[in-house]
Parts: structure tokens; C-alpha cells; sequence
């Protein structure tokens, strides 16, 4: 759950920046968009089928971009383009840091899984590879694909949060 202490901005001090891209989430919304289409025009009744399946890009297309951002607040991670889609942890919830080497099945496939509230667990990945692994409020924790996350790790340790054992 954000909290108005959990907003790290570019005026708090930015240590570090990184990013994961993927094409996969835009070729999926692509598919999503004409399939949609096909069914509003061929089925006559299909339109909330087809409208359904065009509205569902809105929850794909954010997974094409993800940005992490480490500040001495704490970690924002944003999804899209736009990164109009945000979470965000304060530093005070932040227990371990670790890297992790992510692959498209490991944790449930690629996207966004779990949940932090319902499942003390989730994860954002985007395709596989590196990632970055924080440990919050004791219990939880989540993971986010990212290029270089050992520059993050480097600047929460430099924090104060504690370097978390190899994820593996």
C-alpha cells in the first residue's frame, strides 16, 4: 500500500536508474486489438467479447516498459511509457536487497504475478534475465526485472538496507 512517505521523486536525490524492455506486451496488445475487431465486425453479437478483448491492452501495453528508480527515499518502480502506472516502497520498508536471474517461467511466466497484500509475494518481469529482489516489511517480497540491478543493490546498500543473499 502506497503512503504519502512512500513518494521518491527526482527532487529527492536520485542515485540510480534502470530499465527493462520488451516488445512481446506490444505485439500481444496488437493481437488483442484485431482480434477484437474481428469479432465486433464478423459476430453480430459479439461486440462485448470484442470490446473486452481491445480494453484488455490497457493492462498488457504497461509491461512493454518498466523503469526503476532508487532514491534516498526509496524505490519507485513505474510501468509503460508513460509511467503513469507506479509503486512505490519507502526506504523505512525496505529489509534486504539482492539480484536474482529471472526466467520467462520461473514464478508464473512473464508479467505482472502475486500480490503483495493477499499473497506477501509479486513480481514484475517483463522477459528473463536479471532482476532485482527487495525484501519488505519483514515478510514480503518483490521482484522486478532490470537491466544492471546491481547499481540499485549498490545504492540501497549504500543506504542502509542490507545486501540480501544470492537469489540465484
Amino acid at each position: 500500500m502506497t503512503t504519502p512517505e512512500d513518494v521518491p521523486s527526482p527532487a529527492d536525490g536520485v542515485l540510480w536508474v534502470g530499465t527493462s524492455t520488451a516488445r512481446w506486451p506490444g505485439l500481444l496488445a496488437l493481437a488483442l486489438v484485431v482480434g477484437g475487431l474481428l469479432l465486433v465486425g464478423l459476430v453480430p453479437m459479439g461486440w462485448p467479447g470484442g470490446l473486452s478483448l481491445i480494453v484488455s491492452t490497457a493492462v498488457v501495453l504497461p509491461l512493454g516498459r518498466i523503469e526503476v528508480l532508487v532514491a534516498e527515499a526509496g524505490v519507485q518502480v513505474a510501468y509503460g511509457r508513460s509511467g503513469l502506472v507506479r509503486q512505490r516502497f519507502a526506504l523505512s520498508r525496505l529489509d534486504s536487497v539482492t539480484t536474482v536471474r529471472l526466467s520467462a517461467w520461473s514464478g508464473g511466466g512473464l508479467g505482472y504475478k502475486g500480490s503483495l497484500r493477499l499473497m506477501s509475494w509479486a513480481r514484475a518481469a517483463n522477459r528473463s534475465g536479471s532482476g532485482l529482489r527487495l525484501g519488505l516489511d519483514g515478510r514480503r517480497t518483490f521482484t522486478v526485472s532490470v537491466d544492471d540491478p546491481e547499481g540499485a543493490v549498490d545504492a540501497l546498500v549504500g543506504l542502509g538496507v542490507a545486501r540480501g543473499g544470492d537469489g540465484g
